[in-house]
């Protein structure tokens, strides 16, 4: 466990787009990291992510097919406070 009180899911429909967001309240991502953490095969170095099971490569795989739909990701986070991963979807491709 990484200390995560709380996890979130937003999801918003309208007409041309679907906006899902997913927000915790963990250990965050420190802003230095933020443009890697899609990388295929990186992990954020610290004490917390060494304990835990992973290839690093989840987050790149969904950026991956998110974008093939046509749609976008896109992350924020305060360290200690909240991340946001926020998704866009378009409803109709062209």
């Amino acid at each position: 466990a990484t200390g995560t009180d709380f996890i979130g899911v937003n999801i918003v429909f309208s007409e041309n787009v679907i906006k899902i967001d997913v927000i915790d309240q963990g250990m965050g991502i420190p802003h230095n990291q933020l443009k890697r953490i899609f990388d295929r095969f990186y992990r954020v170095p610290s004490k917390e992510t060494s304990r835990q099971r992973g290839s690093g490569i989840g987050l790149s795989l969904v950026k991956h097919i998110i974008e093939g739909h046509g749609g976008t990701i896109d992350v924020s986070s305060s360290p200690k406070v909240e991340t946001r991963f926020s998704i866009k979807i378009p409803t109709r491709r062209h």
